[in-house]
């Protein structure tokens, strides 16, 4: 039903999923199946609302916490509400994680905000250790590498940019699947250097 846009159709089956969930991992999938579908149907404080009572529940574990933290981080994002999803950001990272993209999320998400506050240091403080992480999936290093390189860009060290360029160039190429890794490319021919 969510695929075929049937929202309401799609929110009463993830809600009835919700009630004869069997254990966390299940209840967990239908909660996040209810805030794709509030997203979709701009119903943005009802997916908060159950964000929030899913935050409250006990029969989590570390890993399902730190999703929900970041999914009300995401949900706040494009909101005036940036200072409270950094909040949720800075509380996620307290839940360990196994899940590299989980971990990933939290901290990428923490840097878009420093670098729409303009705040470059910050973004190169967060994502720097993802940029230089060799077992990182290279999508997840390519992003941080660029991240960092962007925000040294902005402080005028181009130096310092050109090296995290040349760095997400390479996880980039490492990508196994259809990846546009251009824009190291492009950079780096911008700032004269390969």
């Amino acid at each position: 039903a969510e695929k075929g846009k049937k929202y309401d159709e799609a929110l009463e089956l993830y809600e009835k999923s919700a009630k004869i969930a069997q254990n966390p991992k299940d209840l967990l999938s239908s909660y996040e199946g209810q805030v794709r579908v509030l997203r979709q149907q701009k119903k943005n404080a009802d997916a908060e609302k159950l964000l929030l009572a899913a935050l409250e529940r006990e029969d989590f574990t570390a890993t399902q916490y730190r999703r929900i933290l970041n999914q009300l981080a995401s949900l706040l994002f494009w909101t005036p509400r940036r200072d409270q999803a950094l909040n949720y950001l800075n509380q996620a990272r307290f839940f360990h994680s196994s899940f590299e993209n989980d971990r990933y999320a939290t901290y990428s998400l923490s840097a878009y905000i420093y670098q729409d506050r303009k705040e470059y240091e910050a973004v190169i403080e967060i994502m720097k250790p993802w940029a230089e992480n060799i077992h990182a999936h290279p999508a997840n290093q390519y992003a941080a590498a660029i991240m960092v390189a962007d925000a040294w860009l902005k402080l005028e060290y181009n130096e310092n940019a050109k090296k995290y360029y040349k760095k997400a160039l390479t996880a980039g190429k490492k990508v196994t699947y259809k990846f546009d890794y251009s824009k190291a490319e492009k950079k780096l021919e911008e700032l004269g250097n390969r």
